[in-house]
């Protein structure tokens, strides 16, 4: 499409070959340039050059290009219906906070004691204690404090009374609590969990967060904690409890399915809608996804009706009552003021009618055979053997007398949570149950307190995490090839001493998804807790990716092979290191720095791509050349021009190197200077390692220069002199507010830096894109805002009240501006690749509130031309799926946000406008048409009084990055004739920006001899994947279970693939080639052993998402993959002869 023809091409090279004499020239000659007479002679030439041969030199992208490509898409997946859809019960909910009594959220419940004369109320009281891996201690305070001597106290107790029983959820504090246990009280516990008698739920190695994880990072926590308990206990669980997460994820459900659980419990629901659908009886209801009309996705759920889990809001409507048949408060005390009553024989014929009221009660408002569950718990309880004979003596004299009580028709025991549901399922049928599509945000426990303050609490963590999230996906994928290579089986053994360190590296990731941990509501020190173990992931997720890369690259070699088991051994003398940006401390990340220090020095480095498609990557490190500019100084009489070459290994392929300053603001005393390097297009095929060699190159001249791109300065006073060389500065009166490359021009303010318009050069059409950011300043109501809970504005000030200093870059890879506000480094940037990860508008805001002494949220605004008029949007789930909001007036603007962990859109009838994000954030639209809000950073001055008793004020500097699409989109066939809904995804360019910006590929520096190592390893078939399918994960566990008998992919381990088939809606920008042309059909078979022949294993058995084959279940192995469309599948690998 672009410079086809011979003409065109002589004119270009005719150019470059003239811009680049004349930069010699000039720098040969002067040193510096004078940019305005070089634009000026660089244009005259143009025009000379390209009247002589009549064409133009620049070409941009046709504007006709609409017509001349036909836009292929996907066929559209039909959207289900349910009985109960969340969007039009939203509709119908007053959000009046009516007072409702007792059950001050509720209503009157009434009864007749007849109601239960055919069937006796079936009552199993629960016994639980919550146990956060961090929130107001770290994860080891807790244990050392609390969980050790509760669950000692819970294991004594349990094996002398077979009839308790209790529910426990955290898998990171049974393994911290194994490990110190006797072998006596291993089999003890053991045998409770295998018995039934103590319910593990949900398996995860937390109870993750699910309004901002990622689904791969929720998937793997959950494989993480479901391989303890198969390889400890011998069971993994089959129902989910979950009491405390602020909010339900219809991803979450969906991914409780695909791991094998079918029964759920969820809590933390919007008290409106708790109300409205216990009205009808709905609070058990059968959660469907979407897009599933047979219901194969379907999870049967209980919601809990009134306030909170604990016991005063468990056993009935009434917290006044409840409160004192939670007889450790006889010591703890009750806010209603009336304390527990020990129960004894002269009592209990009272106490029990007061018990069973409630109970009856609380049973009305469900519709399910009469039977009800009654969880008997809070956090940290049952920490005492007195405590556990408290609660169980009491209550055994309760159960006792109702159960000898013919006219109480009631039966009453202690029971878990799947006893409780086989009990319902044996008295009703699922198909009596409504149906449910949707999810459960935005949360409020009260009043008008909307839990979106955490979607956006502590963001730089929020950042941090999803570059964690990538680092270990690398690990995972490579170490699990490197362990499979055909080649090179007899060396394995090289890679045995890693397996420790990825699983350090999954197991502080799984620790962050804790719903204290990445929503970002655990204390201070807890936080800093959590970026330690954060760090250490990342350190130790990258050894294990530039160990695994080392061995594919060099298993042939014997050097590398002995150098690799010296890494092993004492971990020193690294073959390659990972060039990937760093954290450590920091609360943003700085790109590896590479330092050149002669002349002779040559840089290896290699790249991966972790994605099953090819993609073109960018080069991107810092580049400290202090020491080689000194050196050359010394060494070389006649001056040098400096420069930085890159290239592929090929030596033919050439790559634009962009070599800018990096150190404007650098801290005083900063040695030399700093740059930044960006050299590419660098292509890289579906799962390919490949080399490229940087170094210096030097020519004589008649003074000192290094080539770089310098970037113009505006209102900048003074610039130290060790620095300003590399600029230029000019008045603002001059800046040209454009940013330009062959795919769109972006027009920006020249006083604020913000964007205003975008030209799509390939339709033709020009789109508002007006981007703002706002302070909020919150209202003073001490009980308003907090780390959970969003804030009310009171006012809207700008970011600055003077001009502002602005930087413009113009190079060969991008073009940026940066504006500096006292609060945010707001750059603007477009790439000049024709690639799919590059066709948006990138908008990247360093904040820092650290200064501000006031509550303050930070929110980017985007001002477009969509006319979305009905407050329609869409926002992701856990990065799964899109899924329609609507802005409601009725309620308050703070509950109005909604978590975005990946991307939101608004669209009219013929465009659409998403915002892709590398972080998860709150994100609010509909309010006005054409405007979608995004919080940044928040900081606030008042708790807001849910346990945290903290301000946030320590939140440090955080980076966000989104890349914004503007796209003409088309409706199919179907949706023209009417009547027809389809599930909302994002288009396939979308998807591609998506992908590169979540799952970057990986940079290593070669610190070994690189003639010891191929140039380059292709680890699949170029081919890669379907288009449509994406790799969650590869994983190498080493499981001694049973059930992996005949399953194992190498001796003594397994190998598992997590895959998921997208869908993707009508719409382009246009920019893309056929790169992005994407046509599935409706199922789609993948075979393995084409597709990785490299590997040992060549077939799959399909499992659950958590990689655990299903005992009751016995499939064969098959040599394909087949995955329908939207959904998600896991498969074990597994030699032809296995």
């Amino acid at each position: 499409m672009f410079m086809r023809r011979p003409l065109r091409r002589f004119a270009v090279i005719c150019g470059v070959f003239f811009v680049i004499t004349l930069l010699t020239y000039f720098y040969a000659t002067r040193g510096t340039i004078d940019m305005k007479i070089l634009q000026e002679r660089v244009h005259q030439f143009n025009k000379d050059f390209a009247e002589k041969l009549r064409v133009p030199l620049e070409v941009d992208v046709p504007h006709n290009i609409v017509e001349q490509k036909e836009l292929k898409c996907d066929p559209q997946v039909h959207a289900s219906r349910a009985d109960i859809e969340i969007g039009p019960l939203y509709d119908n909910i007053p959000f009046k906070n009516e007072a409702g009594g007792v059950w001050k959220q509720g209503f009157n419940i009434s009864y007749s004691p007849s109601d239960w004369n055919n069937r006796k109320l079936e009552v199993l009281v629960l016994p639980h204690s919550h146990q956060d891996p961090g929130w107001l201690m770290t994860l080891n305070e807790y244990f050392e404090k609390s969980t050790h001597r509760g669950l000692d106290a819970t294991v004594d107790f349990l094996g002398k009374n077979s009839f308790v029983r209790f529910i426990y959820a955290e898998v990171a504090y049974l393994d911290r609590w194994w490990k110190d246990l006797s072998p006596s009280v291993r089999t003890l516990f053991t045998k409770l969990v295998r018995d039934g008698q103590w319910e593990i739920a949900t398996g995860g190695w937390v109870v993750h967060d699910e309004a901002l994880t990622h689904y791969g990072a929720a998937i793997s926590q959950l494989i993480e904690g479901q391989h303890w308990m198969l390889d400890n206990l011998g069971v993994v669980p089959n129902v989910s409890w979950a009491i405390d997460v602020f909010g339900h994820s219809t991803t979450a459900t969906y991914i409780l399915r695909k791991a094998g659980i079918k029964n759920a419990l969820i809590h933390r629901v919007h008290y409106e809608v708790k109300k409205a659908l216990a009205k009808k009886q709905n609070l058990e209801f059968i959660w469907r996804q979407s897009w599933d009309s047979s219901g194969e996705t379907e999870v049967f759920v209980h919601l809990t009706p009134f306030f909170s889990y604990d016991i005063p809001h468990t056993c009935g409507p009434d917290p006044s009552i409840c409160c004192q048949f939670d007889f450790i408060r006889n010591v703890l005390g009750c806010p209603w003021g009336v304390l527990p009553t020990m129960i004894t024989p002269l009592n209990v014929q009272a106490r029990a009618e007061v018990l069973v009221d409630q109970y009856r009660k609380k049973a009305k408002l469900f519709s399910n055979g009469d039977v009800l569950l009654v969880p008997l718990g809070d956090d940290f309880r049952y920490l005492t053997l007195a405590e556990w004979d408290f609660q169980v003596s009491n209550y055994q004299m309760l159960m006792d007398h109702i159960n000898s009580k013919a006219s109480y028709n009631m039966h009453i025991r202690f029971g878990t949570l799947s006893e409780y549901f086989d009990l319902v399922h044996s008295r009703s049928k699922l198909k009596e149950f409504p149906t449910f599509i949707g999810d459960f945000y935005t949360y409020a426990d009260l009043d008008e307190d909307f839990w979106s303050g955490y979607y956006t609490s502590h963001a730089s963590f929020k950042s941090m995490a999803r570059f964690v999230e990538a680092e270990v996906r690398n690990a995972d994928i490579l170490f699990s090839i490197a362990s499979h290579w055909s080649a090179a089986a007899h060396k394995f053994t090289l890679l045995a001493g890693l397996y420790d360190k990825l699983t350090v590296a999954r197991r502080n990731l799984a620790l962050f998804q804790h719903h204290d941990a990445l929503p970002g509501t655990a204390k201070s020190h807890v936080m800093a807790d959590y970026h330690v173990k954060l760090d250490e992931a990342i350190r130790c997720a990258q050894n294990v990716s530039a160990i695994s890369v080392a061995f594919l690259l060099g298993y042939e070699s014997p050097e590398v092979c002995s150098a690799l088991g010296l890494e092993a051994s004492t971990g020193t003398s690294p073959v390659l290191i990972s060039a990937n940006p760093i954290w450590g401390t920091n609360s943003t990340p700085e790109l590896f720095t590479l330092t050149l220090e002669r002349l002779e020095d040559t840089k290896i480095l290699y790249l991966f791509n972790s994605l099953p498609r090819a993609r073109d990557h960018v080069l991107r490190l810092r580049v400290n050349i202090t020491r080689l500019l000194w050196n050359v100084k010394l060494q070389v009489k006649q001056p040098q021009t400096i420069s930085i070459s890159v290239q592929l290994e090929n030596g033919i392929t050439p790559l634009s190197v962009q070599l800018e300053p990096w150190d404007i603001f650098r801290k005083p005393g900063a040695l030399g200077p700093l740059f930044h390097l960006s050299a590419g297009p660098i292509h890289l095929e579906p799962l390919e390692v490949v080399r490229v060699t940087l170094k210096p190159v030097s020519k004589a001249s008649q003074s000192p220069a290094v080539i770089v791109v310098k970037p113009t300065l505006y209102r900048f006073v003074e610039l130290p002199s060790s620095v300003a060389m590399f600029y230029v500065q000019e008045a603002a009166d001059s800046l040209v507010p454009k940013l330009k490359s062959n795919l769109m021009e972006l027009t920006f303010d020249r006083e604020t830096g913000f964007s205003q318009v975008v030209l799509n050069k390939g339709t033709g059409e020009s789109h508002k894109l007006a981007i703002s950011i706002e302070m909020m300043r919150a209202t003073s109501e001490p009980t308003r805002a907090g780390a959970y809970i969003g804030a009310s504005f009171a006012t809207k000030e700008p970011l600055a009240r003077k001009p502002l200093s602005m930087r413009v870059l113009r190079g060969s890879l991008t073009e940026e501006v940066t504006t500096y506000y006292p609060q945010v480094k707001h750059t603007l940037r477009i790439h000049k690749l024709n690639a799919p990860g590059n066709l948006a508008v990138e908008v990247e805001n360093i904040a820092s509130l650290t200064d501000v002494q006031a509550s303050v949220e930070l929110v980017m605004v985007i001002q477009t031309g969509i006319q979305n008029t009905k407050g329609i949007f869409f926002t992701d789930s856990n990065c799964y799926q899109m899924i329609q909001r609507k802005y409601y007036a009725k309620i308050r603007q703070w509950g109005n946000i909604y978590p975005m962990t990946c991307a939101a859109y608004i669209e009219d009838g013929q465009h659409r406008v998403t915002l892709l994000s590398g972080q998860s954030a709150g994100v609010l639209a509909g309010e006005n048409p054409g405007e979608i809000k995004v919080w940044l950073d928040r900081k606030v001055l008042s708790d807001d009084h849910r346990g945290l008793n903290e301000p946030l004020i320590n939140a440090k500097p955080s980076r966000s990055v989104f890349n914004i699409l503007v796209e003409r989109m088309s409706q199919p066939v179907e949706a023209l004739r009417g009547g027809v809904a389809f599930v909302p995804s994002l288009t396939a360019e979308a998807h591609y920006v998506q992908s590169d910006l979540t799952f970057p590929a990986a940079q290593f520096l070669t610190n070994f001899d690189p003639s010891r190592l191929v140039v380059n390893r292709q680890l699949m078939e170029s081919t890669g994947l379907p288009c449509d399918c994406d790799l969650v994960t590869l994983k190498t566990f080493f499981s001694k279970s049973e059930r992996y008998n005949g399953l194992s992919s190498v001796p003594g381990s397994q190998l598992g693939v997590i895959l998921h088939r997208t869908v993707h809606a009508c719409g382009a920008t246009y920019f893309c080639d056929s790169a992005c042309d994407c046509s599935p059909q409706d199922e789609s078979s993948i075979r393995w052993s084409l597709a990785f022949p490299q590997l040992i294993p060549k077939m799959a058995v399909r499992t659950p998402v958590t990689l655990i084959p299903d005992k009751s279940t016995s499939a064969s192995p098959d040599l394909n993959i087949v995955i329908r469309r939207m959904e998600m599948e896991g498969f074990l690998l597994v030699p032809s002869k296995a």
